[in-house]
C-alpha cells in the first residue's frame, strides 16, 4: 500500500496482481501430494476496499 500510494495515477498500462484470498493458510501441491507451509499472517483476511481503489488508480486497465 505504501508503494502504491507513491505511484502516479494511471502509471501502469496493466496491473496483474495476486492478492491474498483471506483463507488463513498457505499450501501448495497437487491432489494427494500436498506440501503445507506455516500459516502466513498476510493471508488472514482478503484485501480491503482501499487496496482495490489504489490498484485501479495506478492502472490504466
Amino acid at each position: 500500500m505504501d508503494y502504491m500510494r507513491s505511484v502516479p495515477k494511471h502509471f501502469f498500462d496493466l496491473a496483474i496482481v495476486d492478492p491474498p484470498y483471506g483463507i488463513g493458510r498457505s499450501s501448495m501441491g497437487e491432489k494427494k501430494k500436498w506440501k503445507s507451509y506455516n500459516p502466513k499472517d498476510w493471508d488472514n483476511a482478503p484485501p480491503d476496499r482501499k487496496y482495490f481503489e489504489e490498484l485501479f488508480r495506478i492502472s490504466k486497465n
